[in-house]
């Protein structure tokens, strides 16, 4: 219960940092939480591995924190500012304007100001950004996609039908009966499966140093054109190790979702192989995602500015020529 706590008092300075503070900023406030996410992870892994709660509390820690800066810096409600509204452009900056002043009034503390003039201040700056962020969620799905707070429900509800999503995270092991110094451990793999039906499903995967050898050996391999004997066997080395753990957790899934994390993100997942050699791209649709939260953003709708565009048939063996070459007649099934 006080991990809860602490996790949505967190949640909270977080929104307010990347609401505002600048990349320098939010890279920094996200590095503190490193240590808070491996407690959390710890708690469910090593703690209370069959519990429900601490189950749920680690998958939304991890989905609300996992390249969270990233998002911040490279989306920025990039759907609205690229509008071609201007009032909802300029509603946009006045928004960021307000959580800037905000996260700047937070982190810098009252100074000078009396206590409680700092405290309203801080309370008008609230007051004011959720009535300027109620007006942009009115007019702009994409900002009411990117604003709505990120929970475990919302991620099920956005999981389409057959799917589940396997959040992988790179994560120390944490010890709290060691000395201070010496409670964090070495890093490993743990995997949140996350269904339509009961709570996320826990699969330690193991050391990152006896699994990111194993997963940049099968990436060399397929990059340099090995041979085939030599990928296939390092195909089914790479399933054993980090496939096979999960399979009991997928249930009848046949389209896995796969957030990943640490240098498994080079992996093609696909690409793994069970003891038989079958491919897992034969018995799954894969689909990757930075961040299960990339499922919200997808539930998304909003209609497009301009009609498709489509170009086709291309020439390849046109000669380069200044002129254009002529046209070719269309495949028939073109």
């Amino acid at each position: 219960a006080l991990a809860e706590r602490a996790a949505a008092i967190r949640e909270a300075h977080l929104a307010t940092v990347l609401g505002g503070g600048s990349e320098s900023q939010k890279l920094a406030f996200v590095a503190t939480l490193a240590r808070d996410t491996d407690l959390v992870a710890a708690l469910h892994a090593d703690g209370l591995p069959g519990d429900p709660g601490a189950a749920r509390l680690a998958a939304e820690t991890v989905l609300r924190r996992k390249a969270r800066a990233l998002d911040a810096m490279t989306e920025t409600l990039g759907a609205v500012h690229h509008s071609g509204d201007a009032a909802l452009r300029a509603k946009l900056a006045q928004w960021k304007d307000l959580h800037g002043q905000h996260a700047t009034l937070v982190l810098r503390g009252p100074g000078t100001l009396p206590r409680p003039a700092w405290l309203l201040r801080i309370a008008e700056l609230q007051s004011q950004a959720r009535a300027v962020e109620g007006e942009l969620s009115a007019r702009s799905a994409a900002f009411k996609g990117a604003a709505t707070p990120v929970t475990l429900a919302a991620v099920l509800a956005a999981l389409p039908a057959g799917a589940v999503l396997v959040e992988l995270l790179a994560t120390r092991r944490f010890d709290a009966k060691a000395a201070p110094r010496q409670r964090l451990g070495a890093q490993r793999y743990l995997a949140w499966v996350i269904g339509r039906e009961g709570p996320p499903r826990l699969v330690a995967l193991g050391a990152v140093a006896d699994l990111d050898p194993i997963a940049d050996a099968l990436r060399q391999a397929i990059a340099h054109r090995r041979p085939q004997e030599e990928v296939a066997a390092l195909a089914r080395k790479a399933g054993a190790a980090i496939l096979d753990p999960l399979r009991p957790t997928l249930g009848a899934a046949t389209h896995l979702i796969v957030s990943p994390d640490g240098a498994l993100s080079l992996l093609p997942f696909a690409a793994l192989a069970g003891a038989d050699g079958r491919a897992a791209i034969e018995a799954f649709d894969i689909t990757y995602v930075s961040s299960g939260r990339d499922l919200l953003r997808l539930a998304t709708r909003s209609a497009p500015r301009e009609p498709a565009l489509v170009l086709a048939n291309p020439a390849y063996d046109d000669s380069g020529d200044a002129n254009l070459a002529k046209p070719k007649a269309a495949h028939p099934r073109a």
